[in-house]
């Protein structure tokens, strides 16, 4: 695998959750031709913890062992981005 150094900055807790392979998917509003290797680098605000529950809320249904540590203002580890989908407007 290729490894050009490209970084994406996620807010907690979106960044343990895409790294833990809890969360799958990760939209935005620009398109990318990236493919491969994309570094994943929590921002330095910290989560509420009503903000972390609403998130784990919308991942009910079936049971998951979420991260309890939420690092900040790191690099967390990578994820394989295999494709980019056009965002319907």
């Amino acid at each position: 695998m290729r490894d050009d150094g490209w970084c994406l900055t996620m807010h907690q807790p979106w960044a343990s959750y895409l790294i833990s392979g809890i969360k799958m998917h990760e939209g935005r509003t620009w398109y990318s031709s990236h493919r491969g290797r994309l570094w994943i680098h929590a921002a330095a605000k910290v989560p509420t913890e009503d903000e972390i529950k609403a998130v784990q809320a919308s991942y009910s249904g079936v049971p998951r062992d979420f991260p309890k540590i939420l690092p900040v203002s790191c690099l967390l580890g990578c994820v394989d981005v295999d494709d980019v989908l056009a965002q319907e407007v």
